[in-house]
């Protein structure tokens, strides 16, 4: 396989393969979860020191590299979020029929460490980046990051029990509705 089709997998089943890891290890029991975290902290840590070396690679698997250190980079923000370790001032899960100001407060209160971290992680990479040879890293960061705003604005809208059955107990402060009424 040439370097460009091994982008395009990549890009396809790279994303979905670290989502379901993640919610396979959000899932794990929580005496697990510290472990779990500072293994991929460590893995964050090398990852995000190796970004400006990968910044200066051209070509095709270049690209795949960054791409893949976005993923990590990603990963490690939403596993500490979902683990609990990075969420927001406030834990409890939103009123029930709560107005979308409510909602919207209510939101940005359950995570807004977590987005903190993931502007600053943002702007480590457009700092880091800035000119390189090879910006996928940033550029792919940025797609997840919109991809997970335009989940959250879902949420925030009202679009929120079609999954709570699967979701795990640290995600009770996003759920309207009881998990209970699940």
């Amino acid at each position: 396989m040439n370097d460009f089709g091994l982008s395009i997998v990549v890009a396809m089943t790279g994303w979905w393969f670290f989502t379901g890891l993640i919610l396979w290890l959000v899932h794990w029991p929580r005496s697990r979860h510290l472990g779990v975290f500072a293994v991929t902290s460590l893995l964050s840590l090398v990852t995000f020191a190796s970004v400006p070396s990968v910044g200066a690679w051209t070509g095709g698997m270049a690209s795949v590299t960054a791409f893949c250190q976005a993923l990590i980079l990603w990963g490690w923000l939403e596993m500490a979020y979902l683990m609990g370790f990075m969420t927001g001032p406030e834990g409890r899960p939103c009123e029930l029929n709560a107005g979308l100001l409510i909602r919207a407060k209510s939101g940005l209160k359950a995570c807004l460490y977590n987005e903190l971290g993931t502007v600053g992680i943002g702007v480590s990479l457009i700092t880091l980046l800035w000119g390189a040879a090879n910006p996928t890293a940033v550029w792919a960061f940025c797609a997840l990051w919109f991809m997970r705003w335009s989940a959250k604005l879902n949420l925030v809208l009202g679009y929120v029990t079609t999954i709570v059955v699967g979701c795990p107990s640290t995600w009770r402060m996003l759920i309207v509705t009881s998990l209970e009424d699940a």
